[in-house]
């Protein structure tokens, strides 16, 4: 009886990632770990973010000597500099930024008696962050009187990401991030613009040449939105 009990449980669990795998088709599975898998959430927020990069440390400008007074006597003697002046940090407007990873497992007892186990990774985003982003997994699990959770659960990161998890604090403070990272923001931010730009250039041409095929109608209109979109792929 123990036995088809565990079979069912099986079950229960492929089922529900083979389901979240076709609504998902990037939702990576582990074959060396049963019921695991990975998952990439989008972090594109529904308005720009505006990054605070701080100097690196040693990021200071020189201070400037003083200069003599002519009633000094050592006029040649070594004076002392002004305190070195901190640079400015380097602020940056980004509407892309690098995805919240989703590690899970769902475990022997799920989804009656335990929640699945849940781990976020990031680069970017601080660790009190993402504790409490797994912290609403279990709540969520709870609410739903422990069944299955992993679609809610990635719905709701979703939800969470287009107000970039609740890190802005207003609409114009910049949120701080460690200098170090400011190579990989940046990039992706870039990359990601880039892509979008040439999808829809891409889907301009497809439009022009099925509307030239249907009726054989000027495309000039649609073939100078082409060269436009273009031109902002490659000034990015």
């Amino acid at each position: 009886m123990s036995g088809d009990m565990e079979e069912a449980d099986e079950d229960e669990r492929s089922l529900e990632l083979s389901t979240l795998s076709a609504i998902y088709p990037e939702l990576l599975i582990d074959s060396s770990v049963p019921f695991s898998g990975t998952i990439n959430i989008p972090v594109e927020p529904n308005r720009p973010i505006f990054v605070s990069f701080p100097p690196s440390s040693g990021g200071e400008q020189p201070g400037l000597p003083t200069p003599p007074n002519s009633d000094d006597k050592d006029i040649g003697a070594d004076k002392p500099l002004r305190s070195a002046i901190p640079n400015p940090p380097e602020i940056h407007e980004l509407r892309h930024m690098p995805p919240l990873q989703l590690r899970m497992h769902l475990p022997h007892s799920y989804p009656d008696e335990q929640p699945p186990e849940l781990e976020l990774v990031s680069h970017w985003i601080p660790a009190a962050t993402l504790k409490r982003l797994e912290k609403e997994g279990n709540t969520l699990w709870e609410e739903l009187g422990h069944s299955q959770v992993l679609f809610a659960y990635i719905d709701h990161l979703g939800a969470a990401a287009e107000d970039a998890f609740g890190l802005l604090s207003s609409k114009t403070e910049p949120m701080t991030v460690a200098p170090e990272l400011r190579i990989a923001l940046l990039d992706h931010d870039l990359k990601a613009k880039q892509a979008a730009i040439l999808e829809v250039s891409n889907a301009l041409l497809r439009s022009a040449d099925t509307t030239h095929k249907a009726n054989g109608e000027s495309v000039t209109e649609l073939l100078s939105q082409v060269n436009y979109f273009r031109y902002r792929l490659n000034k990015t």
